[in-house]
């Protein structure tokens, strides 16, 4: 299945829904975050646990049965043939086994589950049809469970607030983790936390580089507009101008590749895509033209990578220069971004923090399996806490972008119907305790998280090494948790949805 070789370049557009499907859909993933769970297992070089798989069968008359976890209540199962096989993925408790008993029209049969003992049988339909099915552990998520109210006796202590929140996730003897906060131009809070290195026992620290994944997206929308704004190139330039070969290239406007409302594909899930050759405009087009549109320009917002691919595209042709040449000139060097680069070219320079995956608690190496120019754009740049708060600050407050630039990067999509969409140009855009921010995750071999209130100056950087199998979304839980303890509020909004912190 060549697909599965898009590893961790796809986990960048999984990650951000992942999680919260693994948590709010517990009793049966559905193929496509089955799909991602294999993308994660096979781009890190994952060795699997060992198990012992026992086949077995089970008669039914039809493709709904149901089945009790641990002797609890009945869940129903819709079994689907067409997804081979179609895996029901329970939460286990390591070092523990699960009973799962199934109930059909027909029969009764229970098993006994766990991370070394899988199940793997055939549901043999009335109509003599055959549905292969799976059951698998994944074990329990972490989560902090506190208190954020004001009352609170650590309010206002952000060691003792912050502390045993970030120590829930991040193990002394395991892949690091850190996390700075300041406000204007002031630490107020700074943590670091395990090792960078686990093999030579190298502590994690906050002056060593990171890799920022999709938060890269941010210098490439900072890159298009500052063109825009030395008349470059126009937010309403159609796509065909610079790549007329594509579908619907007519009808999408850079705005529309600039806030994910462009509609078309996602090339990652072109089952000829290959990771391992050079990713060019030509190749792209393939891919894109190969699917299906996804929806009519300028109607809905899907996030993805191919619009910021294209930009990065776009930028280069409109500037004459190369992304990197063309950052590091207008970005870096004004900022003085001295730790910041770009992950391949940089690589002796920035010695990226070593990323790692966690497997039933087993942790292997994660790296690099996407040719470099895969990453244009969408995931190429190395950088560090200290660099990135010059980044939050300079992209807000005039330095990088004329005002009315910043503020139209900085508003919510608004779509046809009148709905509102949290997300701007490059980032996501929040709201707590009154205020307003930006903020971004990235995922490539390490996990970013930033956040940052321009009315106020409060920059919030965090970057974890850690990649749970179970639990994809665990970094952006962090950072929600963490605004929950600054702004003691329990119930927070993001993505335009109200979160309770402690049912995560």
């Amino acid at each position: 299945m060549p697909n599965l070789k898009i590893g961790k370049t796809a986990i960048m557009f999984f990650s951000k829904t992942l999680g919260r499907s693994l948590r709010r859909n517990k009793k049966h993933l559905s193929l496509t975050a089955i799909s991602s769970v294999l993308f994660a297992a096979t781009a890190c070089g994952q060795t699997s646990v060992e198990t012992n798989t026992l086949d077995a069968s089970l008669r039914a008359k039809n493709t709904e049965i149901h089945y009790t976890v641990n002797e609890g209540p009945p869940n129903p199962w819709i079994i689907s043939p067409e997804i081979n096989p179609d895996v029901l993925t329970l939460e286990c408790a390591s070092q523990k086994t699960t009973r799962v008993t199934f109930v059909t029209e027909i029969e009764t049969q229970t098993f006994d589950v766990s991370f070394e003992k899988q199940v793997r049988f055939d549901i043999i339909l009335d109509d003599g049809s055959v549905a292969k099915t799976a059951i698998a552990c994944t074990s329990l998520p972490r989560r902090y469970q506190g208190d954020y109210s004001p009352q609170r006796k650590t309010a206002g202590n952000l060691a003792a607030d912050l502390g045993p929140l970030i120590d829930t996730y991040v193990d002394s003897d395991g892949p690091g983790a850190v996390l700075s906060i300041w406000k204007n131009g002031k630490p107020l809070f700074e943590y670091e936390r395990g090792l960078s290195d686990v093999k030579a026992r190298q502590l994690r620290d906050l002056s060593q580089p990171f890799d920022i994944g999709s938060v890269s997206k941010e210098f490439t929308m900072v890159s298009i507009m500052q063109l825009a704004e030395r008349g470059k190139l126009k937010f309403s330039d159609p796509l065909s101008k610079y790549a007329p070969d594509i579908q619907n290239a007519d009808k999408i406007t850079i705005a529309n590749l600039l806030n994910h409302t462009h509609g078309l594909p996602h090339y990652l899930q072109n089952a000829t895509y290959a990771p391992n050759r050079p990713l060019t405009l030509d190749e792209i087009t393939r891919l894109l033209n190969e699917q299906d549109l996804r929806f009519k320009a300028g109607t809905r917002l899907e996030y993805g990578n191919t619009g910021y691919f294209l930009l990065a595209k776009i930028a280069e042709m409109a500037s004459g220069q190369s992304r990197e040449r063309y950052i590091r000139e207008n970005i870096f060097a004004p900022l003085g971004m001295t730790q910041s680069g770009f992950f391949y070219t940089d690589a002796e320079k920035l010695v990226p923090v070593q990323g790692y995956k966690d497997v039933a608690g087993r942790y292997t190496i994660t790296g690099p399996i996407v040719h470099p120019t895969h990453m244009a754009g969408i995931g190429d740049i190395v950088s560090t806490a200290s660099d990135l708060r010059l980044w939050q600050k300079a992209i807000s407050e005039g330095a990088m972008l004329t005002p009315s630039s910043f503020d139209r990067a900085y508003a919510q999509t608004v779509l046809p119907d009148g709905s509102k969409r949290a997300r701007g140009y490059g980032f996501m855009i929040g709201y707590i305790g009154g205020q307003k921010f930006f903020y971004n995750s990235g995922d490539f071999h390490t996990h970013t998280q930033h956040a940052y209130f321009p009315e106020t100056g409060l920059s919030i950087v965090f970057n974890t090494a850690i990649t749970r199998e179970n639990d994809l979304g665990e970094p952006s839980v962090i950072l929600a948790q963490i605004l929950g303890k600054l702004f003691d509020q329990q119930n927070i909004q993001l993505l335009n949805m109200d979160v309770d912190l402690n049912e995560l």
